[in-house]
């Protein structure tokens, strides 16, 4: 009788072990998808402050390209009636670059805002003008012709930048590489691949 108690005793201490084995793979499978559930929700919430960003980039460049230099902010608000435009000596064409001048430093501010963040959050920005294209971190969206040799191969310009968070690639740059006039067009996109549209 005792040579039985101790066998069940034995085998329900196999048994207890067995089950406590179980629920520490479960466990240890259930903090995984916890971890893998916030991570996917950081992502997204990644990609959209990148969005934002790359949208308010745009709308600076704009800005920048129709306004010339940078100017000081600070402009009137409110609408100018035909009569005190005539009347008061307010320079119209001003005040649109006034505007526009503010306008630029509300982009420019946003940015640098959504850039803090993003540094918040350890992701860092693909280098990418001006070095040789890698593939791995940048997508070619043009091959252009250059004539020095010095340029084959380099990130001429960039279209849209590219991240890294955590080592991975969140978003590819968007890049125009150069490609030495002498070669042909099948070598370029062996080597680049094709641009994208």
């Amino acid at each position: 009788v005792t040579e039985g108690l101790d066998q069940e005793r034995s085998e329900a201490r196999a048994e207890g072990k067995r089950l406590g084995r179980a629920l520490e793979v479960l466990e240890t499978a259930r903090r995984q998808q916890l971890a893998d559930a916030k991570r996917e929700g950081q992502l997204e919430l990644l990609r959209i402050l990148l969005d934002a960003r790359d949208r308010l980039q745009r709308g600076l460049d704009a800005a920048r390209r129709f306004s010339g230099p940078t100017s000081k902010p600070g402009h009137r608000s409110g609408k100018i009636s035909l009569r005190q435009l005539i009347f008061s000596g307010a320079n119209p064409l001003k005040e649109a670059l006034d505007g526009l001048s503010a306008l630029r430093e509300g982009y420019r501010l946003s940015q640098a805002r959504i850039d803090e963040s993003l540094e918040r959050l350890e992701v860092q920005e693909v280098p990418a003008e001006g070095l040789p294209f890698d593939p791995h971190h940048m997508t070619a969206a043009e091959v252009r012709d250059v004539d020095d040799e010095a340029l084959d191969g380099l990130v001429l310009e960039v279209y849209r930048s590219g991240y890294l968070w955590q080592q991975e690639v969140l978003q590819p740059a968007e890049v125009v590489v150069g490609r030495l006039r002498t070669e042909t067009c099948e070598d370029s996109e062996e080597h680049y691949g094709p641009a994208q549209e």
